[in-house]
C-alpha cells in the first residue's frame, strides 16, 4: 500500500489512529474504517484497477532443459483465456506459424457404413 493515511480526503481520525486496510481490488490505497471506504468510493471507483499478475511459462518443463524455454508475462487480472492464449503465441513467436499438421495414413480410406457393427466386431476380438 502507497499511502499511510486514509484514502478519504474528508476522514478527520488522522493517520495514526487506526491500522489501514487496504482496497480490497487495487491494493494501493487504505481506508481507517468500512465508513471512510464507502464515502471514497465514489471517487476511487473511477482509477480503482486490479492488479496485473506475473505469469511464468515454461515450454515443456522436463523435456526442453538445455537451454529453457522460458516466457514471463504481465497479465491482466480480468483478461480472458482467448487473450492469455493470443498473447502466450505472440510470446513464444507463433503468432504467425502453423503449429499442427495432419497426416493421412490411407487416402483411399473411407468410413464403413455401420460404424457401431465394426466397433463391436473389434470389441469381440
Amino acid at each position: 500500500m502507497a499511502s499511510q493515511q486514509c484514502g478519504n480526503s474528508s476522514c478527520t481520525k488522522g493517520a495514526a489512529s487506526a491500522a489501514l486496510k487496504a482496497c480490497s481490488r487495487c491494493r494501493k490505497v487504505g481506508y481507517c474504517s468500512r465508513e471512510c471506504q464507502t464515502v471514497a468510493w465514489t471517487t476511487h471507483k473511477t482509477s480503482c484497477r486490479r492488479q496485473n499478475y506475473i505469469v511464468k511459462f515454461h515450454l515443456s518443463p522436463g523435456n526442453i532443459t538445455n537451454p529453457e524455454v522460458v516466457r514471463t508475462l504481465s497479465c491482466p487480472a480480468d483478461t480472458s483465456l482467448y487473450h492469455l492464449h493470443v498473447a502466450l503465441q505472440v510470446a513464444f513467436g507463433w503468432a504467425t506459424t502453423h503449429s499442427f499438421d495432419f497426416a493421412v495414413k490411407d487416402p483411399s480410406y473411407r468410413e464403413p457404413d455401420n460404424v457401431m457393427d465394426v466397433i463391436k466386431r473389434k470389441m469381440l476380438m
